[in-house]
């Protein structure tokens, strides 16, 4: 057993976890003799992808399932949430996370038990960060019971699970979504949607008030909205900077090496064309208002060579605004696009579209109008997937989703993956997925670990 660390290369080692959170993933899976039975790394191939894309593959009984929800109690820092007892509940010799940056995090039995007491890990280039034993008691048979008294070591590694940042957004087989990110219930999403105040935070599951259908696409929705709010501060300049930027160009004397007035009615002219068919696109899907270019070039057409250098000092700041702006709002606006483009693909004779005030949109050829709860079983099942990689891309470092092909015919299944990456792309969310999809397993064979008990030498 390694030993604990010193004082101080622990204070270096927690420094360094720190400053590396953004870039860590994970490489690399192991477990011993999970059921007793089975010994696995994943990936098989011994590296991720450029993808980041891993697939678990096996046969019924495999363990498949039980390696994704042990992932996410792995990776939950949240105190007394029951993670660490379902670890305990799991029979396995050891099981490890290696991360890109050189972080492991690993739950190991030293006696011939597999189930109940364990010791849990985090070690950072082979160094122990922390260490902690986990030993169910009589009196707190589960770990949401809070002891009577403060365990500083249980927090302690809490705390050190939390710095990693390694969010996890599992889809289970029964589709219901286990995400373990904290949110506050406090501000209705009533005036979320008025306001699009969005924070980046979203609601859980609450199956009393609403379908695992309509909570995916708000939740979906209010990550759309939350990255379209940060993009907006970023990207817009207020009017005031706008008219300090006006005043500054008009005292300043004429440059005389200055282009000729149809030169610049000519750049205009053309920023006018260019930012006004970029912006019509955003305003497709809500994230603009209406950019009114033919007003400005029916104004400039008309303007006299005189004062065509003027209207370019008056023009190009608020030019520069609507530039900036539409730049900021770019991720948001190419997921919204992607998104739509994808559902309509997929869904036959039907047009989905997502407005940021309108929500999703779902119009046949025949103009008619359909809910969600409208669509057939595959169409719903489509659709939780794809909301839930537009949640997971924001705030979760892994998206996990057990047999993403429930309900969905081999069409979509060959286009399944393609689609939940062109979502994820940008973000830094990894994709792991256990399926028994031929059609998902094919196009993506090097992504494949395939769970062959590596003690077996058959």
């Amino acid at each position: 057993m390694i030993n604990n660390p010193t004082t101080k290369s622990k204070q270096l080692v927690s420094q360094k976890i720190r400053e590396e959170p953004e870039s860590a993933s994970i490489v690399s899976i192991q477990i011993q003799k999970l059921f007793g039975e089975f010994t696995y790394t994943i990936p098989s191939s011994g590296r991720v992808s450029e993808e980041n894309l891993i697939i678990l593959y096996g046969d019924n009984g495999s363990g498949k399932t039980t390696l994704l929800k042990l992932l996410v109690h792995m990776l939950s820092p949240e105190p007394f949430e029951g993670h660490r007892t379902a670890i305990g509940d799991t029979p396995f010799k050891s099981f490890s996370i290696q991360l890109s940056n050189g972080t492991k995090i690993a739950a190991e039995r030293y006696s011939d038990k597999l189930i109940g007491d364990y010791t849990l890990t985090i070690t950072k280039d082979d160094e122990v960060i922390v260490r902690y034993i986990w030993i169910p008691k009589e009196s707190r048979t589960r770990e949401s019971d809070v002891p009577s008294t403060p365990d500083n070591l249980y927090h302690e590694y809490c705390s050190t699970l939390a710095k990693l940042g390694i969010r996890i957004h599992f889809l289970s087989d029964s589709r219901k979504v286990q995400s373990f990110q904290r949110a506050s219930r406090n501000r209705p999403y009533s005036e979320l949607a008025q306001m699009m105040r969005a924070t980046g935070e979203f609601f859980p599951h609450d199956e009393a008030e609403e379908s695992w259908l309509q909570d995916a696409i708000k939740n979906a929705l209010q990550t759309v909205r939350s990255m379209a709010l940060a993009g907006t501060n970023r990207g817009y300049e207020s009017a005031n900077q706008i008219y300090k930027d006006i005043v500054k160009r008009l005292v300043q004397e004429s440059d005389p090496t200055s282009k000729e007035p149809e030169g610049i009615r000519s750049e205009l002219r053309q920023r006018f064309q260019v930012l006004g068919e970029r912006n019509s696109f955003y305003a497709r899907f809500g994230m603009t208002p209406v950019f009114e270019v033919k007003d400005l070039e029916g104004l400039l057409e008309k303007a006299t060579s005189d004062t065509i250098p003027l209207l370019d000092r008056i023009l190009s700041p608020y030019l520069d605004g609507v530039q900036a702006r539409l730049d900021a709002l770019e991720e948001a606006q190419k997921i919204a696009s992607s998104f739509s483009r994808l559902m309509s693909e997929f869904y036959h004779g039907k047009i989905v579209v997502l407005h940021l005030s309108e929500g999703i949109s779902i119009e046949t050829t025949r103009e008619q109008r359909l809910r969600p709860e409208d669509l057939s079983s595959g169409e719903q099942q489509l659709m939780l997937l794809m909301c839930n990689a537009i949640t997971a891309r924001r705030g979760s470092v892994v998206f996990a989703i057990d047999e993403p092909e429930l309900s969905l015919n081999v069409k979509w299944q060959r286009k399944l993956i393609d689609a939940l990456t062109e979502l994820l792309s940008g973000s830094r969310c990894q994709l792991i997925l256990a399926t028994h999809s031929i059609e998902l397993l094919a196009k993506y064979s090097g992504n494949v670990s395939h769970l062959k008990d590596e003690t077996c030498h058959e």
